[in-house]
């Protein structure tokens, strides 16, 4: 299997926690500051493929993520979103939630879900070096 989320490297460069049955990831091409996602432990493609500890953790798993963003950037909203299958938009067959923390202003109306949806192979890549620097300012408010 070649999935990026199940990667070694990926789970060491771009983890930020993880908790039962989810990982936090810091997302390598971000819409906005903040941008990660909420990925599976276990590889499965579509939300249907959740077994019941899975299902039940998900919405408290998205809380706790969006309670670590509020505190380490000061969201006032967030888009949570997840493209459930290729023909959602999911470009990598792992199921994963995006969750980008907002703030009022940050973006034109319209432009999120552009840049989201429509022009993903067009954002740019962070360098390793951000990566390192935006996982580790979210470690630190992980648990307060």
């Amino acid at each position: 299997m070649n999935c990026p989320f199940c990667s070694e490297t990926i789970i060491r460069d771009q983890q930020v926690y993880t908790k039962g049955c989810w990982r936090v990831f810091y997302n390598f091409k971000p819409v906005l500051k903040g941008h990660v996602l909420i990925v599976s432990k276990r590889h499965v493609e579509l939300c249907k493929d959740l077994n019941a500890d899975e299902q039940a953790s998900l919405v408290g798993q998205i809380i706790d993520v969006q309670r670590m963003l509020t505190r380490a950037y000061g969201a006032t909203g967030f888009c949570v979103v997840m493209q459930d299958g290729v023909s959602a938009g999911q470009s990598v067959n792992h199921l994963h939630v995006h969750i980008v923390p907002r703030v009022d202003g940050d973006m034109h109306k319209g432009e999120f879900y552009q840049s989201l949806l429509v022009d993903s192979t067009r954002r740019h890549p962070i360098s390793a070096e951000e990566m390192q620097e935006r996982v580790k300012e979210l470690q630190v408010v992980v648990h307060m």
